[in-house]
């Protein structure tokens, strides 16, 4: 057999290799609903967090039970406050009782109150997911009626809008191609690598990335004295910002529920005797060069149009701005250590306890949904 045969040979083979290990790929894990959101479902893992934070323990468990949720609750009928966003809600690297939700929740029962708090944050998630999540996910879960949907969304938006990645979590493409890729493994294994190398390598707002103690900080904007708000670039993505929040509004109405949204604060940059300071790292957003200084008074604006949109549509209205962070606070730019997430959930619940008046309801019982015993733990350690 000539070599040009062999090569030939060879590449017939690999290529049936590739398209047979691609069908069993969709045929195991293709078709499911919930597929195109990256929900995990039914998982049970012990995560190492030692290399992002110092705590009591090394390790934290992180459970989603078969509903794709986060969180102890009777029935999907009875959640009080549904909590949606993207890592700074799910927080994947906290354990169970430490996320801001947790918190919440047991300062709700330490005033006898038996608030269900469930936690469906998305790592990756922006309004634009968030709304996905009505479409693809939400109706999966059997008699869904959450009195409150609480929105914690800002950063990633911020993020995907300026660098021009905006549409990147949008999945209606229209046709078979929509169709095919809402139920592809492939794609779905593609848009995972992708968000990751965006997160990670280019925006670095992935888990771990520009932590406080160990970069330079700067009172000088890259940009310069801009104004912002008159830029057509970011006056765009602030539009579709505002008209994704108006749709989310839509749809948590449909389920019959009431929105709260709260701004989301990062650690970009901090307050130091009333001057302002950023990171002294540079970002290309909206066209132009940005440091930390540039994206406080990128996400002022955004903060102060949610919550101008927030009061026009009649919701509860949360703006974390005023809650003091300090850099232990953050384990990385944007994501909260348990110190962090505590801080949040006090303030959350004090912003909201008036929502449930000591009579609100008799105490529930706490037996959760979540089947610990069909779950097999299993280990992992952040990379």
């Amino acid at each position: 057999m000539s070599s040009s045969r062999r090569f030939a040979r060879a590449v017939v083979v690999i290529l049936a290799g590739v398209a047979t290990g691609s069908a069993l790929l969709e045929l195991l894990f293709g078709g499911n609903r919930l597929n195109p959101l990256s929900i995990p479902i039914d998982v049970d893992l012990r995560l190492d967090v030692s290399e992002l934070y110092s705590g009591e323990e090394p390790t934290v468990r992180y459970r989603r039970d078969r509903f794709g949720f986060r969180g102890e609750y009777t029935h999907p009928s009875r959640i009080d406050i549904l909590t949606l966003g993207g890592s700074t809600t799910d927080q994947r690297f906290l354990d169970e009782s430490r996320t801001w939700q947790s918190v919440m929740s047991a300062m709700f029962e330490e005033t006898g109150e038996a608030i269900e708090i469930v936690n469906a944050g998305v790592d990756g998630q922006s309004t634009v997911g968030n709304l996905a999540n009505f479409v693809h996910w939400f109706p999966a879960v059997p008699d869904l009626r959450p009195k409150y949907v609480l929105v914690y969304v800002g950063t990633n938006d911020m993020f995907l809008a300026g660098s021009g990645a905006r549409r990147f979590d949008q999945l209606e493409r229209g046709g078979m191609a929509d169709h095919f890729l809402k139920r592809s493994a492939l794609f779905n294994l593609y848009r995972k690598v992708k968000g990751a190398y965006l997160a990670e390598q280019v925006l670095l707002v992935g888990h771990g990335s520009l932590r406080p103690a160990e970069i330079g900080w700067t009172m000088s904007p890259l940009a310069g004295n801009i104004d912002w708000a008159g830029d057509p670039s970011f006056a765009q993505g602030l539009s579709e910002f505002e008209q994704r929040l108006r749709a989310l509004h839509e749809e948590i109405a449909k389920l019959r529920a009431k929105s709260i949204f709260v701004t989301q604060q990062s650690r970009h940059s901090k307050q130091v005797n009333e001057a302002v300071w950023g990171m002294d790292h540079g970002w290309t957003l909206f066209g132009r060069k940005v440091n930390g200084v540039d994206l406080n008074r990128l996400m002022s604006l955004q903060f102060a149009r949610t919550m101008a949109v927030c009061r026009d549509l009649g919701a509860v209205c949360v703006d974390t701005a005023v809650l003091g962070y300090e850099d232990g606070d953050f384990y990385d730019a944007v994501h909260n250590t348990p110190s962090g997430a505590g801080k949040l959930g006090l303030f959350l619940y004090t912003e909201l306890a008036p929502l449930f008046p000591p009579d609100h309801q008799t105490p529930r019982s706490r037996t959760s949904t979540r089947g610990d015993s069909s779950n097999e733990s299993q280990s992992g350690k952040h990379p």
